[in-house]
Order: C-alpha cells, then structure tokens, then sequence
C-alpha cells in the first residue's frame, strides 16, 4: 500500500484572511491522513492562494472528500480546489 500526496489551492474571501485560514489548516485531522506543508502565493491584487499538501493512503477512499470538506467549512474559505495528486 502506497501514499498520495494532495495538494489543495485554497482560495481567501479577502486579501489579509490568509493567517487565520493558514493556523486552521495546520490543525485539520482526519483519520489516516496527515498535513504535510503550505505555501502562500500572490495571485493578484493584494490576493493570495494558499497551498496545503496533505499525505494519506492510496487504498482508503474518500479521504480526500474529507480534507477538501474541512477545508471548505474553515471561515473565510472562498474555493478549494484539487492542484494535483501524486503516488508517493
């Protein structure tokens, strides 16, 4: 059994929300997955994307539903969406 790594974009409401978004991240558990980094990048304006890569098991499906549904209900969470997927 092998591990994936998840990266999500995250996207604020407002530029200045990326501090409080960025602790609330770093504090998601679900069973059998762990947080593994973020980054902040400008996009536009003021603006900026937060990128959060997550490590879980390959064989255990719907892990990845999940993250991204406790990454949506994080206040000031506009959009997430799913950067990419690699085998590990």
């Amino acid at each position: 059994m092998g591990n994936l790594m998840i990266i999500f974009k995250v996207y604020p409401e407002e530029p200045g929300q990326e501090k409080g978004i960025e602790e609330r991240i770093r504090k998601i558990t679900v069973a059998q997955t762990r947080f593994q980094d973020l980054k902040i990048e400008p996009i536009a304006f003021g603006l900026n994307l937060i990128k959060a890569a997550f490590i879980m098991p390959d064989k255990i499906g719907g892990l990845q539903e999940k993250i991204e549904n406790e990454l949506k209900g994080i206040q000031n969470v506009k959009e997430v969406e799913v950067e990419a997927v690699t085998l590990l």
